[in-house]
């Protein structure tokens, strides 16, 4: 039912015009191949998290729920029940932070591959 678009070309090299050199001086010079760049200027004792475990165990929503009933439920609700929403569905119109409401399937969680 849906209008299937051509693939597009893959990127050519001109497509990125910024340089990795031009943030040479940008960040600290890193001393071990795990290193983070991290800003000059930017002193790491004045930084720290902005949440913290008391935060994390207020957290009470999930996006799925475990278990081949649900997975099989979530299937039916979002593919076969909207016929039309699943032809015309384009990822790169999805919001893949979207937790009330997903604007995707969430079925990978109940893939196995």
């Amino acid at each position: 039912k849906g209008n299937i678009p051509e693939p597009l070309d893959a990127p050519k090299k001109e497509d990125f015009p910024i340089s990795a050199d031009e943030y040479e001086n940008d960040y600290l010079t890193l001393k071990h191949p795990c290193d983070i760049p991290w800003p000059r200027g930017q002193n790491r004792s004045q930084i720290g998290p902005i949440w913290n475990r008391a935060d994390a165990n207020k957290v009470t929503s999930h996006i799925a729920n475990g278990g081949e009933s649900y997975a099989l439920d979530r299937l039916q609700k979002t593919i076969t029940a909207r016929p039309n929403w699943t032809a015309q569905y384009e990822k790169p119109k999805t919001s893949c932070t979207e937790v009330s409401d997903p604007s995707t399937t969430v079925l990978s969680p109940y893939l196995s591959i």
